[in-house]
């Protein structure tokens, strides 16, 4: 048998892990984490001798009945570090169609350890848990008439006792936590942060997929598993799952840390992108922007707003990476870009008349991008040539090779352009334009 760690032909002394076997040595190497090592540490919180059964040690989890048609489900909590001893996952497995999980992501995994590490306000939605293994529930108040709905699960505390259907990125998190301290078996200090974060109460929706297959199979005549049980709430949870809109997304990324509310890897990756949505809300809001009141901020369907928050917001990357941009407070990114867009306007009134504007390329994603692309060129080619980007003069000389170009969709050449692919093609197209006028 080999090590499912290091390869290595396994010899005398085994350990059962979640993927196969581990051999002494790689089971011994502090650089390791094995989860099932928590279930040998008293420290860990393991429940007293006598709370057993059959011999085994169990969890008690207060819960309350939840009834969803036939189905019986039961809400209540869990400590991240009883949740990381009991928990596995079913991937889906190709060859036989067995499974459901989809394959980790460790990006994701990455910005959820992240989040609890650094964010004040890290809080976790409601993990759903399959009890394949079994479950004794406990009423509360047996002799009370209709009052049988709380009460506390007894769950057997050992690895695969309980199943993750949805949530196993969550948990993911936690698990990094804890092997990112390999001295955690010797923890002396009882580092706070690192106890707060194993003490973490997540709260979890149980369902007995056992007792719901059996439900299930008496009314429809089926001989489904729970396996087909968990793969069914697994699909549905995460098909019927609506993301939010790209802009939307923005908006807040842009709200969130306008709050002051930090740790949040996403919004501290992308930090050029809330600037650069804070510097086109304001160019939405001003009355002299060309731009006023026509950017849909929310993402939001049928409202009348022909550029999207996030389609402009990504139109304007090159700018961000721009040094000479860079060097430009926020008054003067926003008055530069007024600046730009009021000159393109002057040249093209019809594409930006509200009745026929959808005649026009130019408010359309291709145009945007392809238009700011060539926004930082401008800016580049005055700072190489020493002259000032917001003399109008300087911007009709950039700009009047390209005065002629068609933008209107039933004849401009680029009508059938699409994607970034078409925005290169197009922004290409007119930079050498300009090239043979002006030398950039």
């Amino acid at each position: 048998m080999l090590c499912s760690c290091c390869g290595f032909e396994i010899g005398e002394i085994s350990h059962k892990i979640g993927r196969g076997y581990v051999c002494e040595k790689c089971w011994n190497d502090p650089n390791n984490f094995f989860p099932e090592k928590m279930q040998l540490l008293q420290k860990w919180g393991f429940q007293p001798e006598n709370n057993k059964i059959q011999g085994q040690m169990t969890i008690k989890v207060s819960v309350i009945k939840i009834r969803q048609k036939n189905v019986t489900l039961y809400a209540g909590k869990l400590k991240s570090n009883d949740l990381l001893k009991m928990y596995s996952v079913c991937g889906f497995e190709e060859e036989s169609f067995s499974g459901y999980q989809r394959e980790l992501y460790e990006e994701k995994i990455n910005d959820i350890y992240e989040y609890l590490l650094k964010c004040p306000v890290a809080v976790m939605p409601a993990i759903f848990i399959s009890l394949r293994n079994g479950a004794c529930f406990q009423p509360l108040h047996t002799s009370i008439k209709n009052n049988d709905d709380f009460g506390t699960l007894n769950i057997i505390l050992k690895k695969g006792s309980i199943w993750v259907i949805d949530g196993q990125h969550r948990v993911g998190g936690f698990e990094k936590i804890l092997g990112n301290f390999p001295s955690f078996e010797n923890l002396e200090s009882n580092d706070p942060e690192f106890m707060k974060l194993m003490d973490y109460e997540l709260p979890v929706i149980f369902i007995d997929s056992n007792e719901a297959t059996e439900v299930f199979n008496h009314s429809e005549q089926a001989n489904a598993s729970p396996m087909d049980v968990e793969r069914t709430i697994f699909f549905i949870i995460n098909k019927t799952q609506t993301r939010m809109s790209s802009s939307l997304k923005d908006a807040l990324q842009y709200s969130i840390k306008r709050s002051g509310v930090n740790g949040i890897p996403i919004i501290e990756r992308e930090e050029w992108r809330t600037k650069a949505t804070s510097l086109i809300i304001r160019l939405n809001n001003r009355e002299d922007s060309p731009f006023f009141n026509r950017i849909n901020i929310s993402g939001a369907r049928g409202i009348g707003k022909p550029i999207q928050l996030y389609s402009f917001v990504s139109s304007l990357k090159p700018l961000f990476q721009n040094e000479a941009y860079l060097a430009l407070n926020s008054d003067e990114k926003l008055f530069f870009l007024i600046t730009f867009w009021e000159t393109i306007k002057n040249i093209h009134e019809e594409a930006f008349k509200e009745k026929i504007l959808k005649e026009y390329l130019i408010l359309k994603t291709i145009g945007i991008y392809s238009l700011n692309m060539l926004c930082s060129d401008y800016l580049s080619w005055c700072r190489k040539k020493s002259l000032d980007f917001l003399d109008k003069k300087n911007l009709c000389i950039f700009l009047k090779p390209i005065i002629s170009f068609d933008w209107k969709r039933s004849t401009s050449p680029i009508a059938h352009f699409g994607g970034l692919n078409g925005v290169n093609k197009v922004h290409s197209i007119l930079i050498q334009k300009i090239q043979k006028s002006i030398k950039l």
